[in-house]
């Protein structure tokens, strides 16, 4: 599988899964070599399943790079074009860890705005 120049949002590469680019994986790296991340467009949507991107929703947010991350640097930057992305597409955001991920994504929990954040 090669990944072409296809970008999506903040991601400048993604690779199709299915004829219609409704699932897509995009590369996250920091927490290992190779890692990668699903997008799935769903009613207007994205359900953002991030594997270990991070350990929680909260801590993307924060940006803070969490538990083993060979590369902080590729981490930062993964975190910094999730929240770019979640900034401009409706988002639900499952990190594998997050003990909040199955509730957000049977609610379709969106990931707040930093100035929805702050105002709520």
């Amino acid at each position: 599988m090669s990944f072409r120049p296809e970008a999506i949002g903040p991601f400048p590469q993604s690779y199709a899964l299915t004829q219609a680019g409704d699932v897509r994986l995009v590369p996250v790296p920091g927490h290992t070599a190779g890692q990668l991340a699903v997008i799935v467009e769903e009613d207007g949507l994205s359900i953002f399943i991030a594997g270990d991107s991070s350990y929680s929703e909260e801590l993307m947010l924060r940006g803070a790079v969490d538990g083993v991350a060979p590369d902080e640097q590729g981490a930062r930057l993964t975190l910094e074009r999730i929240r770019a992305y979640a900034a401009v597409v409706r988002t639900v955001y499952l990190p594998s860890h997050d003990p909040e991920s199955a509730a957000r994504l049977a609610e379709r929990r969106l990931v707040q705005t930093a100035s929805e954040r702050a105002t709520a």
